[in-house]
């Protein structure tokens, strides 16, 4: 470590480092809570694709006009 680059450079991929695995062992931890037919058969819960709300179109040029 010659300069206060080298330390600041370590220090910051250090601290991504430890982010990545904690992220890592949050997901993992999470999937390994859940249990296998929790998230497709409960009505409440987030992970089910049937509860996920649809995202509606909106037509930015007003309502359709008649032509009689």
């Amino acid at each position: 470590m010659d300069s206060w680059q080298s330390i600041l450079s370590f220090a910051i991929v250090a601290a991504a480092g430890i982010w990545l695995v904690r992220r890592a062992v949050r997901t993992v931890a999470r999937g390994l809570k859940a249990k296998a037919g929790e998230c497709v058969s409960c009505s409440k819960c987030v992970m089910n694709p049937t509860t996920k709300k649809e995202n509606k179109l909106v037509q930015l040029g007003g309502p359709p006009t008649s032509d009689e």
